[in-house]
């Protein structure tokens, strides 16, 4: 089960990353709004064959907890369509996800051609623009203080949501800050992993 479990989500996670960058930078909200859609049909199938499946991750439970916070981000959108535009700004880390599962997967998984892509992405999306999003999207929850933010943000979430903005579901946004603080931990103990790796390799 964990082979097909890698097999299934490597061609599921890398089309999702690509179609959401693809849906964000073309501005396409009809595919926008499928992303979303099928991003919660996943999150509630691959939840399932966990639940069902527990050998099949490292970290059933967190893992399971992460789909569960995800699910209530995505009510966000379900409930407002114009909000779709965040799911593919969320999705788009799934890119690296796949790196995760790749890196493990080929007997190439450690060489510098995927490490050094999966550490840069894990960075960039996990640790930047995940913390950034959440700063943001405080603007689409509470709209009025507009005051405090930047005016470039101010404007963006405009022409993200047009003429129908609606203020973000506040159950949403802390799960949303709760995906994030999901990051932190997970990425301590990847660096952690990565200490003991080069101390063993000193040590040798």
């Amino acid at each position: 089960s964990v082979r097909l479990h890698d097999d299934m989500n490597l061609v599921v996670l890398i089309s999702l990353s690509l179609l959401s960058a693809f849906a964000m930078f073309s501005h396409c909200q009809q595919m926008q709004r499928c992303l979303t859609h099928f991003a919660v049909g996943y999150m509630v199938f691959d939840a399932a064959w966990i639940y069902f499946n527990m050998d099949s991750v490292k970290s059933p439970r967190a893992v399971l907890g992460h789909h569960i916070a995800t699910l209530v981000v995505l009510a966000d959108p379900l409930l407002h369509p114009q909000h779709s535009f965040y799911t593919c700004c969320a999705l788009l880390v799934e890119f690296n996800t796949f790196l995760l599962i790749l890196r493990r997967r080929v007997h190439w998984g450690n060489s510098f051609i995927i490490e050094a892509p999966f550490i840069l992405s894990w960075i960039a999306l996990r640790l930047l623009w995940y913390p950034f999003l959440a700063v943001y999207m405080l603007l689409c929850v509470k709209p009025s203080l507009e005051n405090i933010f930047p005016k470039m943000l101010v404007d963006w979430r405009e022409r993200v949501e047009g003429g129908e903005s609606v203020p973000m579901e506040i159950p949403s946004y802390v799960a949303w800050v709760g995906i994030c603080l999901f990051q932190g931990w997970w990425s301590m103990a990847l660096f952690r992993n990565y200490s003991k790796k080069w101390k063993t390799q000193e040590s040798k």
